[in-house]
């Protein structure tokens, strides 16, 4: 909308925000939510500042043909590099796309904005045509509501360059018509750069009420004030609280650079001390122990699954794994693949090394289902080797991006997720994702409550043309320390005990 009175650029994004995921299904926001997330950025010759709500609203629909609808608050801010990026639309799905994950995944050091957003307009749209064919197949009656015709994902890129605060924005539409898939095309808009004036207003996702208010109160464009942003957004929150609400994250440019100015569901760096010494407490509570492991392994061809139940025994020694198993299907002491072990040490241990990188900032999550948690996000690559594959005996080095969840009250780890991404694997293998989950709870081990693994499920995607998953479900009990004792008498080597008689 560009008016007479105020210079204002509006994306009519129809926001998909979700966070389930169900066999068979794609998550996706139903007929109804056809806005979430309320965005603003308010820029000025330099200044910028931009404000964005942590409400998320996702629905699955189910291979049964019903559907779930979650809520949960959750940081939509991440710093990349330099930049801060800010995400409204379609941040997350049922096939592993992650909004988030993406754009850490496509900046490379040195990047100007205009790169890294061109290399985001190029990628991209090839991640979101799939999710889109998958929602209306599922559900085309809220794929035409909802997305039909409109901007489903928007990126607000924010820095300095040249001595001069920038915001870029990538925005990604969604069209189709007739049987033909769903197209998605993206355009750039930045300021400086192609806007007219320096002083202008960006909206995202729920913004008619903001709208109509700029239209009125033409002196808001310019104000780069953190009140300002926050009433445009606020004017959202309260006639949608359905789909809008949460902390309010902001973040401000000056020629000093970025910085998250208000963290709302966004966490900083102060927290990782405290996380990182509950992680190692963790590691260390595993240590030498003895644990019963039962599996449960499946594999799907088609409609036909077979299953393979296996128990094992697992030591823990010097941090280091040793299975011994027994079990329907493991002679010879081996488990049939795919399978990976590592559960009990290595995921933490790792994640504890990647969290002593610089990251970027924690994020915060909050839904009905769960206790509100710090999840701090990382990318490990496949140099360092940590997670490797085997595949027709040879051995590929995975990289792959890792979440951690810790409560937001103790500290206490409460989740690990791996998925393995840049998969450079034979085509005849046919894999397209791979995912590692660890949950944790307490146990008591020599009188000691001590947080240790509890469930693991690791999970295999092939190409549709294979019409084949495989994954496995295991479960730890039965901890206990394991020791050795040893006698030893000592005497003077070369001399009797008893001394002899003279």
């Amino acid at each position: 909308m560009n008016t007479d009175k105020a210079r204002t650029n509006s994306f009519r994004t129809p926001v998909l925000i979700a966070v389930l995921c169900a066999l068979g299904a794609i998550s996706a926001a139903g007929q109804g939510y056809h806005h979430g997330t309320a965005e603003a950025v308010i820029t000025s010759a330099d200044n910028i500042v931009a404000a964005i709500d942590s409400k998320e609203v996702g629905q699955a629909y189910l291979s049964d043909g019903t559907s779930v609808t979650e809520d949960r608050i959750s940081c939509k801010v991440r710093r990349i590099g330099p930049y801060y990026v800010l995400i409204a639309g379609i941040t997350r799905a049922a096939d592993g796309f992650d909004a988030s994950r993406e754009a850490v995944r496509l900046y490379r050091d040195g990047d100007s904005l205009d790169v890294f957003a061109a290399r985001l307009s190029d990628e991209l749209p090839n991640r979101l045509t799939p999710i889109l064919d998958a929602l209306r197949a599922a559900n085309g009656a809220a794929f035409d509501g909802s997305f039909r015709n409109q901007d489903v994902l928007e990126l607000t890129l924010l820095g300095v360059e040249g001595n001069q605060p920038r915001v870029v924005i990538v925005a990604f539409h969604a069209s189709q018509s007739g049987a033909g898939r769903v197209a998605i095309d993206s355009r750039l808009m930045s300021c400086p750069g192609n806007c007219r004036d320096p002083n202008s207003v960006y909206l995202a996702g729920m913004h008619n009420e903001a709208e109509g208010y700029l239209y009125n109160n033409p002196e808001i464009a310019g104000d780069t004030s953190t009140n300002s942003a926050l009433q445009l957004i606020g004017l959202e929150y309260t006639s949608h609280p359905e789909v809008v609400g949460g902390p309010a994250s902001v973040v401000r440019v000056t020629r000093g650079g970025a910085v998250l100015e208000q963290a709302g569901a966004c966490a900083d760096d102060a927290g990782l001390p405290r996380l990182e010494a509950q992680l190692d407490r963790a590691i260390a509570a595993v240590a030498d122990v003895v644990v019963d492991e039962d599996v449960e392994q499946y594999s799907k061809r088609g409609r036909r699954l077979h299953s393979n139940a296996i128990h094992g025994d697992v030591r823990v020694i010097g941090g280091n794994e040793e299975y011994t198993w027994a079990g329907r299907d493991a002679g010879g002491g081996h488990l049939p693949e795919p399978w990976c072990g590592g559960e009990l040490a290595t995921m933490m241990r790792v994640t504890s090394l990647e969290l002593g990188r610089a990251q970027g900032a924690l994020s915060m999550e909050t839904s009905a289902a769960t206790e509100p948690a710090l999840v701090v996000a990382f990318h490990a690559t496949a140099a360092e080797r940590y997670w490797q594959l085997v595949v027709a005996s040879r051995t590929y080095p995975l990289a792959f991006d890792g979440r951690a969840w810790f409560s937001q009250a103790t500290g206490k780890l409460l989740r690990i997720h791996w998925e393995a991404t840049d998969l450079l694997l034979p085509a005849s293998a046919g894999i397209t994702r791979i995912e590692w989950d660890e949950t944790f709870s307490n146990s008591d081990i020599a009188g000691h409550s001590v947080l240790t693994p509890n469930t693991a499920v690791y999970r295999v995607h092939y190409s549709w043309k294979a019409d084949r998953s495989d994954w496995t479900e295991t479960r730890f009990s039965g901890f206990r320390r394991f020791g050795a004792t040893e006698i030893l008498q000592f005497g003077q080597v070369g001399f009797p005990d008893t001394p002899p008689e003279s």
